[in-house]
């Protein structure tokens, strides 16, 4: 007879109005051993590179302090707890580990599977490569691949901040709204105007994320509207397309909202060779 286990992702939301999340941790429960094993990334390069304020002392802390209480649970599981996990591991991930509430760091829905005979470790093996390091679930990682391939094409050609006596090339260059919110855009170069990159991902699952994306990017650049004027700002935004075919038609909606803006410039990765060579021929005249 073969033996259950059930797991389940922990993943970090920046941004729940987007939808947009990481996994960065995996609990699992093997019913036979009465055993719990909770493996989660130690290092968080992959949200700070993404997200410029990323609370990383606090997950750090909320990352030990679930390891802490498998380790306790791992040595006085009785009959009760193992009667609870089985009737709902949700609710007893929301008791004893984490709450179902609104913030950032959330388990998901679990599921349950059969080891076939497969050690424990090996199955801990295979999960933890499947949705921690190799994981295509976390859409948003392309935003920072976007990113990063545009920085690779003009590293070697732009004269950066604390590189050079006559910067010309910003990374993460912070802007304020006329009530001192701060907002940072990824790059920023200058010639004449300082134009602002930030890269957009449109590569969601759903119509809806597309689309508030969308409003939330565009409700920024009407916020900063008298700050880009009286600062000479445009703002390049290198895109990722949808892969999905339906979403097609509510990515083109959502390309036209933003052309509204004053001042904005929009690239498709498929052109972002174009944008850099472009803007390494106008730094260098």
């Amino acid at each position: 007879m073969n033996n259950k286990y059930t797991y389940s992702i922990l993943r970090y939301s920046h941004s729940a109005f987007l939808g947009e999340s990481l996994n960065v941790g995996l609990l699992v429960y093997f019913n036979e051993q009465k055993r719990f094993y909770f493996k989660y990334s130690g290092k968080l390069s992959r949200l700070k590179a993404i997200y410029s304020n990323v609370p990383e002392k606090s997950l750090k802390n909320y990352l030990r302090e679930i390891n802490s209480k498998v380790e306790l649970l791992n040595k006085k599981i009785d009959e009760i707890f193992h009667t609870e996990i089985d009737n709902s591991f949700d609710l007893f991930i929301s008791n004893y580990f984490l709450p179902f509430d609104g913030s950032s760091l959330q388990f998901e829905k679990s599921i349950k599977s059969f080891q076939y005979h497969k050690k424990d470790e090996d199955i801990v093996s295979y999960l933890i490569k499947s949705y921690i390091y190799e994981s295509s679930e976390s859409k948003v990682d392309k935003e920072y691949e976007i990113g990063k391939r545009f920085y690779q094409y003009v590293k070697n050609h732009v004269k950066e901040v604390d590189k050079s006596n006559k910067p010309n090339f910003f990374r993460d260059y912070k802007v304020k709204n006329t009530t001192g919110a701060e907002f940072n855009f990824k790059y920023a170069w200058q010639n004449g105007s300082l134009n602002l990159i930030k890269p957009l991902n449109f590569d969601l699952s759903e119509q809806r994320s597309i689309a508030r994306k969308a409003h939330e990017n565009y409700g920024l650049f009407v916020d900063l509207e008298s700050v880009a004027s009286k600062e000479n700002f445009r703002y390049d935004l290198l895109l990722g397309r949808p892969t999905k075919k339906e979403l097609f038609k509510e990515y083109d909606h959502s390309i036209k909202l933003l052309e509204k803006i004053d001042r904005i410039q929009l690239i498709e990765e498929s052109k972002i060779i174009d944008y850099t060579q472009k803007l390494i021929t106008s730094i260098s005249e």
